[in-house]
């Protein structure tokens, strides 16, 4: 079984940044990254979960944010299999890009996200998924 986490807003608390996000200022959102904490709620399923399943980060940080986001979570200690980032240059909107992701991994078991567009297109695409929080629509 694989169990599939988002990052921004899911694992992490990203509240505080979330207004360079609806403005567009993607650097900036994710260059204040280092400042998250991570959501209690959705860490204690991941800490569940990640000590005898497979866990992914899928998020949609670009790669050029790699190192910055493996040092987050090495800070807070989420051990994982694998953290899929969006290529850098990708500006496919980010359900389509999930998806897409998501349709080559056999053994999704269930997918943590923030966003109600991620997960609706995730369903309707019989890819079973949790909205883990309302702030992040």
């Amino acid at each position: 079984m694989t169990y599939i986490f988002d990052l921004d807003g899911t694992l992490s608390d990203s509240r505080h940044r979330d207004e360079y996000a609806q403005r567009g200022e993607w650097d900036t959102f994710h260059g204040l990254a280092y400042l998250d904490k991570p959501r209690k709620d959705v860490e204690a399923l991941y800490r569940i979960l990640s000590v005898k399943e497979s866990v992914i980060i899928l998020t949609g940080r670009t790669e050029k944010y790699r190192e910055a986001t493996r040092i987050w979570l090495n800070r807070f200690n989420f051990m994982y299999y694998e953290l899929i980032m969006r290529p850098n240059g990708n500006y496919m909107k980010s359900p389509d890009w999930k998806l897409g992701v998501l349709s080559s991994i056999k053994s999704t078991t269930m997918v943590f996200d923030d966003r109600k567009d991620i997960v609706m297109k995730l369903l309707e695409n019989n890819i079973p998924a949790i909205q883990v929080a309302e702030y992040g629509d």
